[in-house]
């Protein structure tokens, strides 16, 4: 490793002995970026700090009075273990200490008086092994990302594969229990029957319908779309519930002329469904509002979706499920149950957003999420 590359990462040296740092900086600061603390409270705010992220090495001297240097390194290893912790001590600690070394994990030891040619043996051996374990993170995440990725389509895949099969079989029994139910006309319990395995039967086909849509239909057509154009998502269902129930829709948009690449398709699908979803938890008369408008996320730029409601809440029980997908084909009057927030995450996640849910017990609930404002995107 050259000195360029030892240059681009710092080290932190920790000792209460303004001389010993003075001395280290001198004899080292040529060939390494030296960084130097007297107490280990100290040290951890600087990790903590944007330059923090900078360090690659802490050295820490043992027999400091406030905090020893085990006790730091430990904490370093708890919260920051990604920086390589090396220790000064003498023969005689490394015996006394025993387990503690071995739970903060120290990559090296430093003895006091130390020779310079070992100091720098450490401190490269203590910088190539961050870069290595630097570059095997790095690359682990993008496998982990690649192997989600690759696993999203296959899932995606198969759902639709499943959707299609069961579509075609659930036709033949439909037509099969329409003629059954025609000869249920003797008795109301076998006419009841009759109707609600019709109903039934007709949910699996909207399901499995939805199903092709959410994994099929809905991400043909990305193409560049005003924000105002794409809140406006109303249809038939939801002019309905909103009409039955008195429900105030109110619509704040910022910035509408501002272009999104995106699949209105599905962003506008999911929109009417979280929409739906704050009608069905409101009481008549109250107020359900949908937000949008430009933002910055994560230092790039963003827009922002947010749909809240004046509902009962959700407790937070009920919140931990209410991304997983659980369908109910048993109750008419609820379309869908089950689908509509795994599809909204979905959707979300595909067009590299993220989607979050807060609710307080009488009060209502507040679904948030925002997608990136790309320009140009290979699809």
């Amino acid at each position: 490793m050259t000195a360029v590359s030892q240059k681009n990462y710092s080290i932190l040296v920790v000792d209460d002995e303004q001389k010993v740092l003075k001395t280290f900086k001198l004899q080292f600061g040529d060939s390494f970026n030296i960084l130097v603390s007297q107490t280990g409270k100290e040290a951890l705010e600087i990790l903590r700090t944007p330059r923090g992220s900078e360090i690659a090495v802490v050295i820490a001297d043992q027999r400091m009075s406030a905090m020893t240097g085990i006790e730091l390194l430990a904490q370093i290893k708890q919260f920051f273990p990604q920086v390589i912790r090396v220790l000064f001590t003498g023969y005689s600690d490394i015996e006394v200490l025993g387990s503690s070394i071995n739970q903060a994990e120290i990559f090296k030891y430093i003895h006091k008086p130390y020779q310079r040619e070992e100091i720098e043996a450490v401190l490269g051996a203590s910088l190539q092994k961050y870069i290595e374990e630097k570059a095997k993170n790095t690359q682990l995440e993008e496998v982990t990302r690649l192997i989600q990725e690759k696993t999203s389509h296959a899932m995606e895949n198969y759902t639709t594969w499943v959707a299609h099969h069961i579509n075609n079989a659930i036709q033949s029994v439909y037509t099969f229990v329409q003629l059954a139910a025609r000869r249920f006309n003797k008795d109301e319990s076998e006419i009841e029957f009759g109707n609600t395995a019709l109903q039934c039967v007709r949910r699996i086909r909207e399901i499995t319908h939805n199903l092709r849509t959410i994994y099929w239909d809905s991400l043909k057509d990305f193409r560049e779309i005003a924000l105002s154009e794409l809140v406006d998502f109303e249809d038939e269902e939801l002019q309905k519930a909103v009409h039955e129930k008195g429900i105030i829709l109110k619509k704040e948009i910022e910035g509408g002329k501002t272009k999104v690449l995106a699949s209105p398709t599905a962003l506008q699908e999911t929109l009417r469904r979280l929409v739906l979803n704050a009608i069905e938890a409101s009481d008549k008369g109250r107020t359900v509002e949908v937000q949008a408008k430009p933002m910055d996320k994560n230092n790039m730029p963003a827009i922002s979706f947010t749909i809240k409601d004046e509902g009962h809440g959700i407790s937070e029980e009920v919140r931990r499920d209410l991304f997983f997908p659980i369908i109910n084909v048993e109750k008419d009057n609820e379309k869908l149950a089950g689908l509509g927030l795994p599809f909204a995450k979905g959707m979300i996640a595909r067009h590299g957003g993220e989607i979050e849910l807060h609710s307080t017990l009488g009060e209502g609930t507040q679904v948030h999420f925002w997608i990136p404002l790309i320009k140009e995107r290979a699809l």
